[in-house]
């Protein structure tokens, strides 16, 4: 799994060329009610998930506003308009698709929420230290 996460990752156009990625990486499966709680990654640089199985209704990835507590009246007093526009939400969901990867900011807090299929829905979660 790490050489398939470097190799895809290598062609990254925003990473630089010289630097080294050190990988760590794990399956999960959360069976039907399942669903994992808000954290983030930390030591490392970069996190992600690649998505193996994901019956429809089996969670979306969640990514909070790091900046929520402080502006949350803010967010509330705009349109729908605005905020579709500018992206500024309190968090942003991501529904899984199969075979799709998704990379982030490690600091950035998120979960998972509960399976309501019927299926296993299955991913490979990983980690990355960007290294010189």
């Amino acid at each position: 799994m790490q050489t398939f996460l470097t190799n895809c990752l290598a062609n990254f156009p925003y990473i630089d060329k010289s630097l080294d990625l050190d990988v760590e990486a794990w399956v999960n499966i959360n069976t039907p009610d399942s669903y994992n709680m808000p954290h983030s990654h930390p030591n490392c640089d970069l996190a992600g998930v690649f998505w193996i199985k994901c019956p429809k209704n089996s969670g979306d990835i969640v990514f909070i506003n790091p900046c929520d507590f402080q502006t949350h009246n803010e967010v509330d007093s705009y349109t729908e308009e605005f905020r579709s526009k500018n992206k500024y939400y309190h968090d942003i969901n991501f529904e899984p698709i199969e075979g799709r990867m998704l990379v982030f900011p490690s600091h950035l807090q998120h979960f998972v929420e509960k399976n309501e299929s019927s299926e296993d829905r299955i991913s490979t979660s990983f980690n990355i230290c960007l290294e010189e």
